[in-house]
């Protein structure tokens, strides 16, 4: 921003501009690099001693130097409490992401559909000789049913197969994650 629009700020606009940039860099950083403890505290320390010289005021933190001790997914999860204490189920939203299907189970996790795969496919799930296979080993292997115990037959396992290679089909996995 040049000279000339920076005098044109208002007070408020400078402080707004200057926090909201200086919050952002340890966004930044801290997503992409693991940050130590002391790292956080002092630059908790340095943004607080600017504000406080900014407004010619000293005074503690309300929660003293526990800020950078804090847990941001502790933070998420009081929301989602807070959230769910207001009637709004939030979980229910949410789906786990698969990434490359190394981590995630084939049949035991939630990652397709509302519920693991060995509820949906009953019948299926009961050929399969590895019950522990995850996402990916399943998906790139010749055929679905290459771990079954035997094909499926006509009726309810050749419905369930079908449903399932269908609901299937969509899945793309990276090569690399």
């Amino acid at each position: 921003m040049g000279g000339t629009k920076l005098k044109s700020l208002s007070i408020g606009g400078r402080l707004t501009l200057i926090k909201s940039v200086l919050s952002s860099l340890p966004l930044y950083y801290m997503s992409s690099f693991k940050v130590p403890k002391g790292v956080l505290s002092k630059m908790e320390s340095i943004r607080r001693n600017l504000f406080n010289a900014i407004y010619g005021i000293r005074r503690a933190l309300d929660k003293s130097s526990s800020y950078a001790r804090r847990s941001p997914w502790l933070d998420i999860v009081n929301e989602v409490r807070k959230l769910a204490s207001k009637g709004i189920d939030l979980l229910s939203l949410v789906k786990k992401k698969v990434g490359n299907g190394d981590v995630t189970s084939f049949w035991n996790n939630v990652w397709l559909g509302d519920f693991p795969l060995k509820q949906t496919y009953p019948r299926l799930y009961f050929l399969e000789l590895d019950k522990h296979v995850n996402v990916a080993s399943k998906l790139r292997a010749n055929s679905l049913i290459s771990s079954f115990r035997r094909s499926p037959r006509s009726g309810i396992e050749e419905e369930q197969l079908l449903l399932l290679i269908s609901n299937t089909s969509s899945v793309i996995l990276p090569i690399f994650m």
